[in-house]
């Protein structure tokens, strides 16, 4: 009973996270390059949170090597997103989905603190997969709707990683989903 009462939390709030890919059909025609700019700070920082807590709760190795990775990575991402929009001299601007992403971010982080050892590693690792193949199919989406190929070869990029992070998290979800 005690895990189940763990998940609902954190599952509430993907379903929060499901309500955003609703916006992914819509949202990309309408985000300019500078709120694309945000929407990837937000989603890289939100990341580097995630990860930094894991490597605080994880009760498996794995996990930990696997937050400590995504943290490295989705700070250079950031860092490289903030040179691109200092090149193009463009000034991020926060879209509502943005807002909705740190919304459903603060959520799963608050699921998350409330969990521990086994259910912590399931959580996070649930959390990355999905979070992952989600935001890499609105970054897809996004890639022909800026107006800068720079910034479209950047979003390509992004979705690379996005897409080896996701076929990542599946892999060690597997391994996670199987411990007792």
């Amino acid at each position: 009973m005690r895990r189940t009462m763990t998940f609902i939390p954190i599952i509430a709030a993907f379903s929060v996270f499901s309500g955003c890919s609703l916006m992914q059909t819509v949202m990309p025609a309408l985000l300019t390059d500078a709120n694309v700019f945000s929407l990837l700070n937000t989603i890289n920082q939100g990341e580097i949170d995630t990860g930094r807590l894991a490597l605080q709760r994880a009760s498996s190795e794995d996990v930990r090597s696997f937050a400590s990775r995504l943290m490295t990575e989705h700070q250079r991402m950031m860092d490289d997103t903030g040179r691109l929009a200092l090149q193009m001299k463009v000034q991020p601007k926060k879209p509502a989905l943005a807002s909705a992403l740190e919304n459903e971010h603060q959520d799963v982080m608050e699921g998350l603190r409330n969990t521990s050892g086994l259910d912590f590693d399931r959580a996070y690792i649930t959390y990355q997969t999905k979070m992952h193949g989600q935001v890499a199919d609105l970054v897809q989406d996004t890639e022909q709707s800026v107006s800068s190929s720079h910034l479209q070869q950047h979003l390509q990029e992004i979705r690379l990683n996005l897409q080896s992070h996701f076929a990542a998290a599946r892999s060690l979800g597997r391994q996670v989903m199987a411990r007792q």
